[in-house]
């Protein structure tokens, strides 16, 4: 037993015993290839005439019909109020497949620069069609008087939820186009509201009472379109007389009363 164990123990010792060097000789090839590696010098960029050019896309061909949006960062200025004035315009052109034809849609933001503060503006990209679900328009475009305008006035709903942050109107054309489409539209008047109930907690250390604050601005709101709506109607409904310019209307006194105290033979 003792010399079979002997035996075995020659041969462990000639098998393990190999393989611990072998390891330990890789470890140490290892290390001096790391070394070495981190004594060279680092490796040099490749010259850029060396690097193939990148290919430019070719331009649309002009017999496809375009189909413009101008997409208006907003005046005035949003950090400090003042006007603004155009300086540029980025152009995007997106290629779109309509069923029996192909349209360019050509996407124009003017870059607005402030005259008081040198703020620059320039409206986003619209998303892509399929790639969301919430839209937020964190935009003036909309608001009262201009209730014609939209950040999306060719855009396509497809998502599920549209969030309008303008409060007046409380229906904007974004929200009115965005329910034609099938999405779920939530105007800016809650929002509103919850700043409103937040700054009022902030200032007198009481919370009011929000429905109380919805109502609120709910009769100013309506208050507002109901004169807007009187005035147009005023307008529409005066005399010729009275919507001409002053200026106009005094020519037209002079020559009535030219008229009338000239000699017979001169009318």
């Amino acid at each position: 037993i003792e010399k079979l164990r002997h035996e075995l123990a020659g041969m462990r010792r000639h098998r393990f015993g190999a393989r611990s060097e072998a390891l330990a000789q890789l470890q140490l090839t290892l290390e001096n290839e790391e070394i070495a590696r981190a004594a060279s010098p680092p490796p040099q960029p490749e010259p850029a005439a060396a690097r193939a050019p990148r290919r430019k896309r070719r331009p649309l061909p002009d017999r496809l019909p375009r189909r413009e949006t101008v997409l208006e960062p907003g005046s005035p200025c949003g950090a400090c109020g003042g006007a603004v004035k155009t300086v540029g315009a980025d152009v995007t052109g997106e290629l779109e497949y309509i069923p029996g034809r192909f349209t360019v849609n050509r996407i124009v933001r003017p870059r607005t620069v402030c005259r008081a503060c040198a703020c620059f503006r320039q409206a986003p990209l619209p998303p892509r069609p399929g790639s969301w679900d919430l839209l937020v328009n964190t935009t003036p475009l909309g608001t009262w008087p201009d209730v014609e305008r939209s950040p999306l006035p060719e855009g396509r709903f497809d998502g599920r939820l549209v969030y309008d942050l303008v409060y007046n109107p409380p229906r904007t054309r974004l929200l009115a186009d965005a329910a034609r489409a099938g999405c779920d539209a939530v105007g800016g008047l809650d929002m509103l509201v919850a700043q409103a109930v937040r700054q009022f907690a902030w200032w007198t250390g009481e919370t009011p009472a929000a429905d109380l604050l919805r109502q609120a601005a709910g009769q100013e709101l309506a208050r507002q379109a109901e004169d807007a709506r009187r005035r147009a109607a005023g307008a529409r409904d005066a005399p010729p007389e009275e919507n001409a310019p002053s200026g106009e209307r005094e020519q037209e006194g002079r020559r009535a009363a030219g008229t009338r105290d000239a000699p017979p033979g001169r009318r």
